[in-house]
C-alpha cells in the first residue's frame, strides 16, 4: 500500500507527459483533465468493488490478485497490438508526409 501511495505520483506524471506527447498541439488541457476526471472513477468506487470482490470469494485474495493481473496483461496485450499508434505526434505527422510524398 505504502509502495503504490508513493509511486502513483510519479507514475501519473509519467503518463500525462507520454499523452501529451502523443496529443500533439491541440487543446491538451481539456484531454489531460478529462483523463485526470475519467481515472478518479476507479479510485473513487475501487475499493468498494474490491471489498464486494473479496467477501463474494471469501476473502480468497489470490483470487482477486489473479483476476487484476489478468485485467493488466489484457491491457497490456492490446497496447502492444496498438504500438505502432501510439507514437509523438511529429513522428505521426513525419510519417503521413513520407506516404503522401510516395
Amino acid at each position: 500500500f505504502s509502495l503504490v501511495n508513493v509511486a502513483f505520483p510519479i507514475g501519473r506524471n509519467v503518463v500525462l507527459g507520454i499523452f501529451g506527447n502523443v496529443l500533439g498541439p491541440v487543446n491538451q488541457g481539456r484531454w489531460m483533465g478529462a483523463m485526470i476526471a475519467i481515472s478518479a472513477f476507479p479510485r473513487i468506487v475501487g475499493p468498494f468493488i474490491a471489498l464486494e470482490l473479496l467477501e463474494m470469494v471469501r476473502w480468497k485474495t489470490w483470487l482477486e490478485f489473479g483476476i487484476c493481473a489478468c485485467l493488466f496483461f489484457v491491457v497490456f496485450a492490446l497496447v502492444m497490438q496498438n504500438i505502432d499508434l501510439l507514437v509523438p505526434y511529429e513522428d505521426f505527422l513525419n510519417h503521413v508526409d513520407k506516404n503522401v510524398k510516395q
